[in-house]
């Protein structure tokens, strides 16, 4: 499936903004401007799509309804906004991957509930996948479950902004509830961490190719609450 046009009230399309509504039959709507840039799949209740290198402006993904998994590859920074949505993964993948080295905000829309969750079978490091620099900004609810290993996981910083005044609610994990590279920064919101196998919350060091040489990333290994 590809892209649609959406339409505002005022009768002009929305720019740089992707609407992804779960369900039965997934709809994927976006400005038209942007067609040249996404490659857009459905498959069942999975969404997956892939931003062209050439896309040199930050899109909104907003993100709403019931469905199981979705997937965002790219190289420039996004927002993902949740919406209200839950998705139950199946197969081998996350609930939700975003894979881009770059600054995600992850936004919840004030009073909404989200949940995540992965199969047992998943192959990626968590039910909520970050790979890129997460910050959580926005209200509403957040709950993830990791079934197959960690619940949350960002392979770059995590930011709890000031801005966070929503809740996150890690569920259980069969690992860490959240395990996260470079630092934690927690300056808003509620976070609760029950149910897990490994640690509540794990942070750990990032390092040169080697493996031995420590980065020299801005508070390398450190949590700030």
């Amino acid at each position: 499936a590809g892209t649609m046009l959406r339409a505002n009230p005022s009768g002009q399309p929305e720019a740089l903004t992707v609407e992804v509504q779960f369900g039965d039959s997934p709809q994927i709507i976006a400005d038209g401007s942007l067609a040249d840039y996404l490659t857009c799949k459905v498959e069942g209740r999975k969404v997956s799509i892939t931003a062209s290198p050439q896309l040199t402006q930050e899109v909104v993904y907003r993100l709403s309804g019931t469905g199981e998994s979705f997937t965002l590859t790219g190289d420039y920074k996004s927002t993902i906004e949740l919406n209200g949505v839950t998705l139950k993964a199946t197969g081998t993948t996350p609930a939700l991957y975003i894979v881009n080295g770059k600054r995600i905000d992850l936004q919840r829309a004030a009073g909404t509930p989200n949940h995540f969750d992965d199969p047992a079978a998943n192959a990626a490091k968590s039910a909520f996948y970050v790979k890129g620099h997460a910050e959580w900004k926005g209200g509403g609810t957040v709950n993830i479950l990791g079934n197959a290993r960690h619940a949350y996981s960002s392979n770059e910083y995590t930011d709890l902004k000031a801005s966070f005044t929503g809740t996150l609610n890690i569920l259980g994990a069969k690992s860490d509830g959240m395990h996260i590279e470079q630092y934690l920064i927690v300056n808003g919101g509620t976070v609760n961490v029950s149910k897990t196998l490994g640690d509540a919350i794990d942070v750990s060091y990032t390092y040169e190719d080697d493996g031995v040489t420590l980065t020299n990333d801005s508070l390398n290994g450190q949590v700030h609450i």
